[in-house]
């Protein structure tokens, strides 16, 4: 298994770079915050969520794992169709699976800021 690199927060910039230039670029992306903005919301993910990314300098991508959520997976606009989304997601998956997490139900996106569809996912202590 490939073991994606921690973020620090020293790499803020970096994943504000990459969240918001895909945003600003996918027509049916949501345009919630600005540059600044993006990077302030994810700076306050620190202190309770692992960042993973893939790629160097600059990011290709990155997934956020805040326990049981995974409430953000971004490649950046240039490095899409190349694995670098799908990489971290990938690996959430099988930390999911590995602790016998299940989907349970697909929104429409009605619970997260983006109004963008996701899944929920259940885990019960075996």
């Amino acid at each position: 298994m490939t073991v994606l690199p921690a973020a620090a927060r020293s790499d803020t910039p970096r994943l504000a770079d990459a969240m918001h230039d895909r945003t600003q670029t996918l027509p049916w992306m949501p345009k919630l915050h600005s540059h600044a903005g993006t990077g302030r919301v994810l700076s306050r993910l620190f202190p309770t969520t692992e960042i993973t990314v893939t790629g160097g300098a600059p990011i290709a991508g990155f997934v956020v794992l805040d326990g049981g959520d995974s409430p953000a997976s971004h490649p950046a606009q240039g490095a899409r169709g190349q694995g670098n989304g799908s990489g971290p997601i990938e690996r959430a998956r099988r930390i999911y699976q590995r602790h016998r997490v299940r989907e349970i139900t697909w929104t429409v996106g009605n619970t997260n800021d983006e109004k963008m569809p996701d899944v929920r996912l259940d885990w019960r202590r075996p």
